[in-house]
């Protein structure tokens, strides 16, 4: 009965690790592909901040070289960190 245990056991945790090793890349590849469409949006959301007028951004605590300078981060570093950023730098400087 024990080796019967120990044999379903190491099947049990063998066929686990293959599971996983077979949909790790593919998990990650969603995961990838879910946190570019979010770095994406965040692009478009503070693209529309320059609509604003400079007093609307300044209502905010922001400027347009703030969401300019964010917006000139690589493609894929989502700007929405560094405007987070510097609204809470200015929030320890006023």
């Amino acid at each position: 009965m024990t080796t019967r245990f120990l044999s379903a056991e190491l099947f049990r945790v063998a066929a686990f690790q293959m599971w996983d090793f077979l949909t790790g890349p593919i998990s990650r590849g969603f995961r990838a592909v879910a946190q570019l469409r979010r770095t994406l949006r965040a692009r478009r959301e503070i693209a529309s901040l320059l609509q604003f007028s400079n007093r609307e951004l300044k209502d905010i605590g922001l400027t347009r070289n703030d969401v300019e300078a964010a917006l000139s981060l690589p493609l894929l570093q989502d700007p929405s960190r560094k405007l987070a950023a510097r609204i809470a730098t200015q929030g320890l400087e006023g």
